[in-house]
């Protein structure tokens, strides 16, 4: 019998292993396609820089020939010279050879539409130019150079408006400055190498500087060189964008920027992995067909199982399963009908149980009921404690009556189950119908209570009897033990912002400092209080019904009183 139960189970594990089979193709064919998808990646990125490369390379040989009209001007000694005392002894030959000299190098190079000369103050002294410019162009131009001339630098590329602008400085054979030249440079043919008509691999391609654009071939940017370099890739026109960049070798202060299709790398990526997601759309639903002819075979028992254990989850208890299959499922099945048996006879024996249990509660109700029934029904306290006080007046004991009906109010207040929650002016009330009936019992005492609660908060909500323990506990322990029976009892209550704050002090004998420690941590426990509520009590009722809103502080010094406050939030 065992060695047909592995042979049947040896059947179904070898049917799981052409489907681990197939699912190993499955990751193989991923993996190349991983593999295809970064070869190919890897050498479009390539071609990319390569091609993005060429064209630094261009744009360098551009700016190149503009540094060897820069180094013209800079070796020509007698030019240098010249400006020096043109501007500086007013010299007409002197003045008239740099003017021949600047005149002829702008009319020998196209790269060049304008040029300006400004002395070692950034003053103009001489321009070379045919366009007709504004008064704000000359300023900010004039500006310009006065920034490159306070850096001191030997060149740099200047965007002014719609032109840029090349400044040259001119230095003396000991390098004292001497002047400044600014080029205005034709873009057209400096960057002519760089934009051929025809771009091979790019969508766009773009000079910057870092801080703007000089020039584009493409869509222009609106976004800003800093937030494009950010990202390796680039959204505009539903379409996502490889960014590519490459710095500039004869001015690194440039740098070229290409924009790429992904689109276009994807569409060849996918015509090269076509075969193999060909073949994987093939083989696909033919492991799916065995996965799921294979799990058929093996879950219908389990889900027959799975079905009968949710009845029994209900209460109810199904007839015992066939057993279909002389195997390891058949042997679940077996042990869970003996399982099933035994816990309806559990569930018999507990419903019996049960009833017992339950005739000997319903015997307990009724005793408790004849309890409950037997005890004074408390409106016949309150009628009786309303003769006694009738009977008072019509003898003419005002004392007598006045503590008759603090005590009947007292008592009203601390049974009632209207609600839980009261205005403040109600338990105010309350503290002094206690007072009241205190006050006749301990005749001896002198007693002041000050009252100052603000017109605002008469008629927020605290919770019911929360302020006379708390007054209880600065007469009984505060109060009554001083050496002459006298004392002050103060009850403020204040609105701020959304909280209630309610703070009850006195100026008695106060509490040790180890004592006190204790009753902050709920190690000493006070109950004297009215039906047994003492500090703990009423603070662990704030906690409970506030929690994280109610802050309780007590704070006290002997010889010299106790104050106790706390904080709830607003109810009305």
């Amino acid at each position: 019998m065992n060695k047909f139960r592995q042979t049947k189970l040896g059947r179904r594990i070898s049917l799981s292993f052409i489907l681990l089979i197939s699912m190993t193709f499955v990751l193989i064919l991923l993996l190349t396609t991983y593999n295809t998808f970064r070869i190919l990646s890897r050498e479009y990125a390539l071609r990319l820089t390569q091609e993005l490369g060429n064209l630094t390379d261009s744009l360098d040989q551009s700016v190149n020939d503009l540094y060897k009209i820069n180094e013209t001007i800079q070796n020509d000694a007698r030019l240098k010279e010249s400006i020096l005392s043109w501007y500086d002894h007013d010299n007409e030959g002197s003045a008239s050879y740099a003017s021949d000299q600047l005149s002829r190098i702008r009319g020998f190079s196209r790269l060049m539409t304008s040029l300006f000369l400004y002395d070692k103050d950034t003053q103009l002294i001489a321009s070379f130019d045919n366009i007709q410019r504004s008064d704000s162009f000359a300023s900010s131009l004039q500006e310009a150079a006065r920034t490159f001339s306070e850096g001191k630098a030997y060149r740099a590329f200047v965007p002014i408006g719609d032109s840029l602008f090349y400044f040259c400085s001119l230095f003396e054979n000991d390098y004292r400055y001497n002047a400044c030249l600014a080029l205005d440079i034709n873009t057209n043919l400096l960057f002519f190498r760089v934009f051929p008509n025809d771009l091979k691999l790019f969508s766009d391609v773009h000079i910057t500087d870092g801080d703007s654009w000089i020039t584009d071939v493409g869509d222009p940017l609106p976004e800003e060189p800093s937030t494009i370099l950010a990202s390796d890739t680039f959204r505009r026109g539903g379409k996502t964008y490889l960014v590519l960049q490459h710095g500039s070798k004869s001015y690194p202060g440039w740098s070229l920027i290409g924009l790429y299709d992904q689109s276009l790398l994807f569409r060849d990526i996918m015509r090269q992995l076509f075969p193999l997601i060909l073949i994987f759309l093939v083989t696909i639903p033919a492991v799916i067909l065995i996965s799921v002819l294979i799990a058929r075979r093996i879950t219908r028992p389990i889900e027959e199982l799975s079905g009968s254990m949710q009845l029994v989850e209900q209460g109810q208890y199904p007839p015992p399963l066939s057993i279909r299959q002389d195997d390891e499922v058949g042997t679940l099945v077996e042990g869970y009908n003996h399982m099933v048996g035994a816990l309806q006879q559990l569930h018999t024996n507990l419903l019996e149980e049960q009833n017992e249990k339950r005739k000997i509660e319903v015997a307990e109700l009724n005793t408790r009921l004849k309890l409950l029934q037997s005890q004074i029904n408390p409106h016949f306290i309150y009628n009786t404690l309303n003769t006694m006080n009738y009977m008072a007046q019509e003898a003419g004991n005002e004392e007598l009556s006045r503590l008759i009906y603090s005590f009947s109010s007292l008592l009203r207040s601390s049974i009632s189950a209207d609600s839980d929650f009261v205005p403040v002016h109600t338990e105010i009330d309350s503290v002094k119908y206690y007072l009241e009936v205190q006050s006749h019992r301990y005749a001896d005492i002198r007693l002041d209570c000050i009252y100052e609660i603000e017109p605002d908060t008469r008629n927020l909500l605290l919770p019911r009897m929360i302020l006379q323990p708390l007054v209880e506990n600065s007469l009984i322990h505060g109060i009554l033990p001083t050496e002459n029976g006298e004392g002050t009892i103060r009850i403020r209550c204040s609105r701020r912002n959304d909280f209630l704050y309610v703070h009850i002090s006195d100026n008695g004998v106060g509490i040790s400092p180890e004592k006190l420690e204790k009753l902050r941590t709920g190690e000493l426990k006070v109950s004297n209080g009215y039906n047994h509520i003492g500090l703990n009590n009423v603070r662990e009722r704030l906690e409970i019904l506030y929690q994280q809103d109610c802050r309780f502080t007590m704070l006290s010094r002997e010889g010299e009183g106790t104050a106790l406050s706390f904080r709830v939030p607003v109810k009305e």
